[in-house]
């Protein structure tokens, strides 16, 4: 077997059969092609601003749901709780993307609990929620659950740079651990 530096002044030197020469031309575009592969992948990765800014957004939102959702014990079972999810709770987020976060176990009636994502939406929109979070109405729709509003986390170290979460009410499920996201995590961990 040859050193790379071998075959490459092999190369220089026209030494090579066309054999050798287009096996070292083969292994010098895969070479290309690995390190091309790799710098993608680390653009993708998302970066540890990202995630942070991803933390900020759920702490704000939660700040103002605690407000409007949870009375008594908030961490017994069964009570209101706002928390990550889609790809961001799946490890399969890419550097960019946008955050979905998942409203569950509210009680009520269907009813009760859209007037209370109504106030839930009119807390973002007021001080001091309004000073880090920008609600809109909602960007993305999804078949499983619905999104009832989205927000842009506002950034003051970079205006142009938004975040983007959308706010998903789930439905009351007869396992609680077993949400759609951590099905999928599983899976995606299965094949990785």
């Amino acid at each position: 077997a040859q050193t790379a530096e071998a075959a490459e002044a092999a190369w220089d030197d026209d030494t090579l059969s066309d054999d050798e020469l287009r096996k070292a031309i083969a292994e010098s575009k895969a070479h290309g092609m690995e390190l091309e592969l790799e710098e993608l992948a680390r653009k993708l990765v998302p970066s540890e601003e990202y995630r942070k800014d991803c933390q900020r957004a759920v702490l704000f939102l939660k700040s103002a749901f605690s407000q409007e959702f949870q009375r008594g014990v908030p961490f017994m079972h069964g009570s209101p709780r706002i928390e990550m999810g889609g790809s961001a709770v799946q490890n399969t987020e890419l550097e960019g993307s946008d955050l979905d976060v998942v409203c569950s176990s509210l009680a009520g009636t269907h009813e009760e609990q859209e007037s209370k994502m109504a106030r839930f939406w009119e807390k973002i929109c007021s001080p001091p929620h309004s000073n880090n979070l920008e609600a809109t109405d909602a960007m993305r729709f999804f078949p499983h659950a619905p999104c009832q509003f989205s927000v842009k986390l506002k950034d003051l170290r970079a205006p142009g740079a938004k975040l983007h979460v959308h706010v998903i009410l789930d439905s009351p499920s007869a396992e609680p651990s077993k949400s759609l996201d951590s099905v999928i995590g599983q899976l995606c961990d299965c094949y990785s």
